[in-house]
């Protein structure tokens, strides 16, 4: 900004309109206040002129090190590169409202603990299909898209004792497995799938025993081979729908949803 712009805005701060001076003789500045304040920005400016000619650029930058951090600056004169170290060791342990109040060391410790543990992926997964219908097992993992169920739901009801309440269990609900998945032109996943239900109940209206139509799943959590330390939800299931959708609207791949529903909760 040029001295002139300097006395300038003075000039305008310190005047109301175009009067210096109201009934009792002074609009807030006499004109001797203006006329030192005026005088006081040629000075000051004239001054500042003076202090960068004469002064080096690399001098004054020492100067202004030497004013804001002392400590650093005589380090630096004791050994060239401490001043550094002092400067980035105040930076790194004080408190700043940018990190929520604490200092920027203890937010990388928090991020460095927070990347340091691996997420579970949700598209990483192995299905295993084990039933007494062979050669289907590979099929169901190659073309399975999503996996859907609540391993735990426990179902209980609240029951009053005088004003308190009791927390009264009453069962380990069955679990229901919703698998979609894709399918090969012969419908090999569709005819696995109604082939299990004829041995559930045949149309003549006969039940089958679960020996026959029982179809045990393994479903295997981030990983998609098996290891020991795989994280693994294994039940004893049986068909119980399947839903298809066909459309000439569209040229998509067809998607099957399988829903299973677990069998008695006690058999392993």
């Amino acid at each position: 900004m040029s001295l002139f712009n300097n006395v300038s805005q003075t000039v305008e701060k310190n005047t109301t309109g175009d009067r210096l001076y109201n009934k009792e003789g002074a609009s807030g500045m006499s004109l001797g206040g203006l006329a030192g304040s005026i005088g006081g920005a040629l000075i000051g400016g004239a001054l500042s002129k003076a202090v960068n000619k004469a002064v080096p650029p690399k001098t004054q930058g020492t100067i202004r090190s030497a004013i804001n951090d002392p400590g650093a600056f005589i380090l630096d004169k004791l050994r060239p590169g401490l001043g550094g170290v002092l400067s980035q060791e105040r930076y790194w342990n004080t408190k700043t409202p940018l990190f929520g109040g604490i200092t920027p060391k203890k937010a990388k410790e928090i991020y460095d603990a927070a990347q340091a543990e691996p997420r579970a992926k949700k598209n990483l997964f192995l299905l295993q299909v084990v039933s007494e219908l062979r050669g289907y097992e590979g099929k169901f993992n190659l073309f399975a898209t999503e996996v859907d169920y609540a391993p735990y739901t426990v179902t209980g009801e609240k029951r009053h004792v005088g004003l308190a309440s009791v927390d009264a269990v009453t069962a380990h609900e069955p679990v229901e497995l919703r698998i979609t998945t894709l399918d090969d032109v012969d419908g090999t996943l569709k005819r696995w799938f109604a082939a299990h239900s004829r041995l559930v109940g045949d149309r003549d209206g006969t039940v089958g025993v679960p020996a026959d139509y029982a179809v045990r799943f393994h479903v295997l959590h981030s990983r998609i081979v098996r290891d020991t330390d795989s994280y693994i939800d294994s039940g004893l299931f049986r068909p119980a729908s399947i839903e298809l959708s066909l459309s000439r609207r569209e040229d998509a791949m067809q998607e099957l949803q399988m829903t299973f529903t677990q069998l008695d909760s006690f058999m392993r």
